[in-house]
């Protein structure tokens, strides 16, 4: 999700029945969907798909849960979240995040595209 619609492309802006909600509990509806590419410090590039644009929204939020949906294993160990395919194993993944304080935080991306990993 991004509340900053210049970090994503192909925009498609429809309003959705659904709102999301925030641990705040404030409400946001979703006035768009649309996908972006990350190039990570690892020099791996991350295509993103079906990114929420939420108006209102201060930061960006990558869900974990949906990563693991699109075929990925995730796992947060030693400051590092890491990533690779569920069919494959360890030996494949890389660094998509580190720990800054009590968040992690994808690398690589500029401060107006930083995405915090839910």
């Amino acid at each position: 999700m991004t509340g900053f619609k210049d970090s994503i492309s192909n925009v498609q802006k429809k309003r959705f029945h659904t709102k999301v909600e925030m641990g705040d509990n404030g409400t946001y509806a979703i006035d768009g969907i649309g996908s972006t590419s990350l190039k990570l410090d690892s020099g791996w590039s991350l295509q993103l798909e079906e990114i929420l644009y939420v108006h209102g929204l201060k930061k960006n939020l990558l869900s974990i849960g949906v990563v693991e949906e699109k075929g990925y294993t995730v796992a947060f160990t030693h400051g590092k979240a890491i990533m690779w395919p569920s069919d494959g194993d360890m030996s494949s993944s890389i660094v998509i995040g580190v720990k800054e304080g009590n968040v992690y935080h994808l690398t690589g991306n500029p401060i107006q595209a930083q995405f915090i990993l839910l």
